[in-house]
């Protein structure tokens, strides 16, 4: 799997590079990186507007969606911890 970059436009665009990109993510859809890739960049725009200056973290499952998660820069749970949770997103079947 070769590496891609991708075009981020903006008022400062930048090119950012997509490590294996035809990884499959999601098997039953057959969604790759890519494509998870290509909905982030359709929803940025409306999303950051949304969102603002918000903390966010995307959670990770090297192993595929069906294998362990992982969250390496989450925050220990400790008194005066912001507060957290999930947001779950329907699955764009087109970016």
């Amino acid at each position: 799997m070769a590496d891609e970059y991708l075009e981020l436009p903006g008022p400062e665009p930048r090119r950012v590079k997509l490590s294996s990109p035809d990884k499959v993510l999601w098997p039953g859809p057959g969604i790759t990186k890519r494509d998870l890739a290509g909905y982030l960049v359709a929803v940025a725009e409306p999303f950051l507007r949304l969102n603002g200056d918000r903390p966010m973290t995307l959670q990770r499952f090297p192993e595929g969606i069906e294998g362990r998660s992982s969250s390496p820069n989450a925050p220990a749970r400790c008194p005066g911890a912001p507060p957290h949770g999930d947001v779950h997103l329907p699955v764009a079947t087109q970016a």
